[in-house]
């Protein structure tokens, strides 16, 4: 390759990197046909900073406008239970409010029911998927917590692993084959893998027994209170035990994943595994300790490592 035409390649990798920088800070406006697209993109960013990285890195405007539209969605059923006093009844009400904007043919005039169904007409969005993530938040305002691993394992199978789906059908990666199945067991895998780990993050936030994200067996089986993982005793060897039971099933998710070789055009879609994979490995370094401080900053550099890990194609 020429020095020039190599210049020019750094030159275009360098602007690219100083127009995320910049929509990330929110010193400029991503180019939207509507405001509703920009509630969505502003939702996620304060609150899904990590989806809203991976959408960035997504080339197709109409594809990443989908993926942001699916991921709004996806927190505002998530926030259903912070929003509401009483999570049984009026967090019910609130989920079937989305159930209806599913079910209606006339969507409400909210901003997030309106791009997404602009993204179902789009992509030919599958209603089973985003049935199955307001069908697993109701059944944990019913009764919240896991019992068992298996349990929070499904649980994130039901919460992260559809939005992957769809994101795939975004990108248009449904294709017949064994390829393709491949591609749907990592993906499934890698939700899980996601999944455990927000159970894992979650913990430093936890005020109530309720709150916990870690299995109540995986407590009993190490001699584990509740009450000392509300009350952060991060340093006992029983909590970092329980915490590694958890942590050891997210990272063999995560490497049986990446075994599994996927078209690099569709490796932006998956990027959502990167701080999953970072944080692991930060909580390896701090002996599984989940309250520790360094686990709690944001990495500055996480932008640079899920572009760097794009370019590579590595999810």
């Amino acid at each position: 390759m020429s020095t020039p035409l190599l210049a020019k390649m750094l030159r275009r990798r360098i602007f690219r990197l100083c127009q995320v920088r910049n929509v990330i800070s929110g010193s400029i406006r991503l180019r939207s046909d509507s405001s509703s697209s920009q509630y969505c993109l502003d939702l996620v960013r304060k609150h899904d900073y990590e989806g809203f990285l991976s959408a960035l890195l997504i080339p197709e405007a109409t594809q990443r406008t989908t993926v942001i539209a699916l991921r709004a969605f996806n927190v505002e059923l998530a926030l259903v239970a912070q929003k509401v006093s009483n999570a049984t009844i009026a967090g019910q009400g609130r989920l079937n409010f989305w159930q209806d904007c599913l079910d209606k043919q006339n969507v409400p005039h909210h901003p997030v029911a309106q791009e997404l169904q602009r993204a179902r007409t789009r992509h030919k969005l599958n209603k089973a998927f985003l049935q199955r993530l307001i069908t697993s938040r109701k059944k944990q305002l019913e009764k919240p917590g896991h019992e068992t691993l298996a349990d929070l394992e499904q649980y994130a199978e039901d919460t992260v692993s559809p939005l992957l789906y769809l994101s795939l059908q975004a990108a248009a990666a449904q294709k017949p084959g064994s390829d393709y199945m491949n591609l749907i067991n990592a993906t499934s895998r890698l939700g899980k893998a996601i999944g455990l780990t927000y159970a894992l993050r979650g913990l430093a936030h936890a005020t109530h027994s309720s709150e916990l994200g870690i299995p109540k067996d995986t407590l009993r089986r190490n001699k584990v209170h509740p009450e000392k993982m509300v009350r952060r005793h991060g340093s006992d060897k029983e909590v970092q035990d329980a915490v590694y039971e958890v942590a050891r099933r997210a990272f063999r998710h995560l490497d049986k994943a990446r075994t599994v070789k996927v078209p690099k055009e569709v490796v932006p879609f998956l990027l959502t595994s990167v701080p999953a994979d970072l944080y692991l490995k930060r909580l390896e370094k701090v002996n599984f300790n989940p309250f520790h401080p360094s686990l709690h900053k944001r990495l500055v550099t996480l932008h640079f490592r899920m572009w760097y890990n794009k370019l590579i194609g590595k999810f």
